[in-house]
């Protein structure tokens, strides 16, 4: 074809005539005014048929995404790079390809067979594991050169519609490619005598293809660059190192070099010329480049889009030395690869806890903690999951704000928090603060005169999540009788029988009852102080209005599984006086008939004088008198 300069009947081209021919649309910044100045309303993944223009300034906003190589020979990869050349991900190649390209929507990554000897496939590639998916052979005009030796497609591009740009290494013809049959045809554009395909095409933002090739013949010369027009006119423009792919991002154009230099374009001219295009070295990586591809090749502008969530094995409260699992989910919700990224910041977690060594855990990508903060990338397919675990363990004692709270956040293009609150987990600790609790008992019902000696036992528990040291226990009765402990030490949940023993005097049966407390204190591993206060335990000096050596008293034992109530009367709509525990042991003066319980109407009188309790509730040893 012809070289001409672009002349004004290309301009008058209508947007809807551009994307019959075509279905071309654009890109980029380095397209200067003239292309910013035709930018309408934006129409993602517009095909043939539609207005070529509508996707311009969707695709002119389109930030920058990563670069894809592959590299063949002895070194066959695919790898991923960011648009300052750092590795983002590598994988291995199952073969060499001519060339990679995303489809139009960027949900497939394909990659035609080099040299393509005989017979040429085209490969659906899995991006993640670089395995071969899917494959269909190309006919047509394609084939016919492998037929005569080797096809050689080392260009290859989406357009807007889903078909293929090919270019051969063997010819000046281009091609394009139906990928879901593979059949191949003549495109209506062609390089120009002299030169073939060096590899890659891609979509601008004013409707025009980049287009590059090498000299017939000289495959180390620098490359030419054409420009493809909408009426399919061929304008060189310059020429740049040589190059074996190229690639679209974020409005720059990026070209892969044979010796592994990746290059970006710093300007995109217009007019027609044969001299060198300013170039910038982003990185000098040495690998052996075969191919080059990016998301925004096709003049297209398919966004990732993933989640992130965290959640606890808990809601709390933990205690002090327990350990909680955390997971975070990572969610690719969109149709194309997504380099998804989180950081979740531990400081609020690690006042009150640490990481256990060795629990984080990835099933994909990679996990790394540093500091108070831990980070997490990966490469997710469409509609893949990651998770990443790790566990906590709670400081015994917790000495932070007691509570276990910390938000994950996620960090590259197209993330975000799967729904409000839902990225911030807070498990409450428990206190620090030293616990007791004590029960007070003895084992007499009643006391008749002075001289009789009462049997008083304290169940002290440590209610608490830290030990408690230094216990000590004071009667509060008259007397203030010792009381005797096995240990002065409790554990979390441990507890002690405590006794103490008191002697009755005249003024206790004269005061006609004897009522007291107990108190216990002690000390946590920093120093606080627990006090805490038993019930209170009543005895009676007699029940009776006549001589208490005249009554006679019954032992019956509790035979309900549950604490049975006291009462003031023989029913149990009665003021409640107490309680007595399961299968406890007490004495009994008589019975009477009161209010019916299951079927049992007798009420027995206790001998300390607390009130009455159901028969139905009680075994007696022997016959109880009726009360007179």
């Amino acid at each position: 074809m012809t070289l001409l300069p672009r002349g004004a009947t290309r301009h008058r081209l209508t947007a809807s005539a551009v994307a019959l021919v075509l279905g071309l649309t654009g890109t980029g910044a380095l397209l200067g005014a003239q292309a910013a100045a035709a930018r309408p309303t934006p129409a993602r993944h517009a095909v043939a048929g539609a207005s070529a223009a509508g996707a311009r300034t969707a695709l002119a906003d389109c930030p920058p995404g990563p670069l894809w190589a592959n590299t063949g020979g002895t070194a066959r990869r695919l790898i991923q790079y960011d648009t300052e050349g750092n590795v983002l991900s590598s994988t291995a190649a199952v073969r060499d390809y001519g060339d990679i390209a995303f489809g139009a929507d960027g949900t497939r990554l394909y990659g035609v067979d080099f040299p393509g000897a005989g017979s040429t496939t085209l490969y659906t590639l899995d991006p993640v594991t670089g395995a071969e998916t899917a494959s269909v052979p190309v006919t047509g005009p394609i084939a016919d050169l492998s037929a005569q030796g080797s096809s050689a497609v080392n260009g290859l591009t989406a357009r807007a519609d889903g078909m293929l740009i090919a270019g051969s290494f063997g010819t000046h013809q281009i091609f394009l490619i139906d990928p879901a049959t593979g059949a191949s045809t003549a495109a209506p554009y062609a390089f120009p005598a002299g030169f073939v395909s060096a590899g890659d095409f891609l979509t601008l933002a004013d409707g025009d293809v980049l287009a590059f090739a090498s000299p017939a013949g000289r495959p180390s010369a620098p490359s030419a660059v054409f420009r493809i027009h909408p009426d399919n006119t061929v304008t060189q423009i310059g020429t740049i190192p040589q190059m074996f792919g190229g690639a679209l991002s974020g409005g720059s154009v990026y070209a892969f070099g044979s010796a592994g230099d990746i290059y970006r374009l710093t300007g995109l001219p217009t007019a027609e010329s044969t001299e060198p295009l300013p170039v910038t070295v982003v990185e000098a990586t040495g690998n052996p480049f075969f191919g080059a591809t990016a998301l925004q090749d096709a003049g297209q502008c398919p966004e990732p889009a993933y989640t992130v969530e965290k959640a606890a094995s808990t809601a709390g409260p933990v205690d002090p030395g327990d350990t909680v699992s955390y997971t975070v989910t990572v969610a690719n919700t969109g149709e194309v690869l997504a380099n998804a990224a989180f950081s979740d910041d531990l400081s609020g977690i690690l006042d009150d806890g640490a990481v256990v060594a060795g629990s984080v855990n990835a099933s994909t990508g990679t996990a790394e903690l540093n500091g108070r903060t831990l980070t997490w990338s990966g490469l997710l397919a469409a509609r893949a999951t990651a998770t990443v675990t790790y566990q906590v363990r709670v400081d015994s004692p917790a000495a932070g704000d007691h509570r276990l709270r910390n938000t994950v956040t996620p960090t590259s293009q197209g993330g975000t928090c799967t729904a409000a609150g839902r990225c911030t987990v807070t498990v409450p600790v428990t206190s620090a603060e030293p616990r007791l609790r004590i029960r007070k008992d003895v084992e007499e019902s009643a006391f008749t005169k002075a001289g009789e000696v009462l049997h008083y036992t304290f169940e002290v528990t440590n209610t608490g999540t830290v030990p408690v040291s230094g216990i000590h226990l004071t009667d509060n009765g008259p007397g203030t009788p010792p009381v005797t402990c096995p240990a002065t030490t409790l554990a979390p949940a441990a507890s002690m029988t405590c006794t103490a023993t008191y002697t009755t005097t005249e003024a206790d049966v004269k005061a006609g009852r004897i009522k007291n407390t107990a108190t216990a204190t002690g000390r946590g591993p920093d120093g606080t102080t627990v006090t805490t206060t038993s019930n209170r335990v009543t005895l009676v000096a007699c029940p009776c209005k006549d001589d208490c050596s005249h009554v006679e008293r019954h032992k019956v034992k509790i035979a309900s599984k549950k604490p049975v109530k006291i009462h003031s009367g023989p029913g149990s709509d009665q003021e409640p006086t107490g309680t007595l525990k399961a299968h406890a042991h007490t004495s009994v003066i008589c019975q009477t008939n009161g209010e019916d319980v299951e079927g049992n109407p007798v009420w027995y009188r206790l001998a300390d004088g607390r009130g009455w309790i159901p028969a139905r509730h009680a075994q007696a040893d022997s016959a109880i008198p009726p009360c007179s």
